[in-house]
């Protein structure tokens, strides 16, 4: 089955209590001990422009986490498919595609996907897009922004990262723009 948001213009418009989520959840992931990339859901619409508008984001807590992914047997992600697919209709939106985290040193920000990354996407057909948020602890201010890509921080934290958006383009993944946007009556 294909998403309805499968096809869309850019930017990507992230709805910023969704993604306040989701850096939430890379946190928690940058925190444990041994540190550990985070993974979940992303479930969103159209707007009445064609945009995607991102309007949830739901942690996934199954797979095995390691600090450099989220390893899925096959078992398990028969299972997170079934989940998605159980999260979109109790939340009466789309699935629009996952989030995972990039988890750095000290000052230090990982980003872009890895050749495993883009894979698991261009072989998911019901994934439109893919959320990368880096996490780091920083210095004060805000790290700055790569191209097509959004700058984060969790205010009194030292937490800060990078946002980048990846959508499937033919057989390839590429960075598409996306901007927060702070009330969902966008569409």
């Amino acid at each position: 089955m294909r998403s309805s948001v499968r096809f869309f213009k850019p930017p990507v418009l992230l709805y910023k209590p969704a993604i306040d989520e989701l850096c939430v959840s890379a946190v928690n992931g940058y925190e444990v001990p041994y540190k550990e990339e985070a993974f979940g859901f992303l479930f969103g619409r159209l707007s009445s422009e064609e945009r995607l508008v991102v309007l949830r984001s739901v942690a996934y807590g199954g797979g095995t986490r390691t600090r450099t992914g989220v390893d899925f047997t096959p078992g398990q992600w028969a299972h997170a498919i079934r989940r998605r697919r159980e999260l979109a209709a109790t939340l009466r939106l789309s699935f629009a595609g996952c989030f995972h985290s990039h988890v750095g040193e000290r000052y230090k920000r990982s980003w872009g996907l890895s050749p495993d990354d883009r894979d698991r996407i261009l072989d998911d057909e019901d994934v439109a897009i893919e959320l990368l948020v880096s996490v780091c602890e920083g210095r004060k201010g805000v790290l700055s922004p790569l191209s097509k890509s959004i700058s984060w921080a969790i205010p009194n934290t030292p937490y800060q990262g990078i946002i980048r958006v990846y959508a499937k383009h033919y057989r390839s993944v590429v960075p598409v723009p996306s901007e927060f946007v702070t009330h969902p009556a966008v569409f």
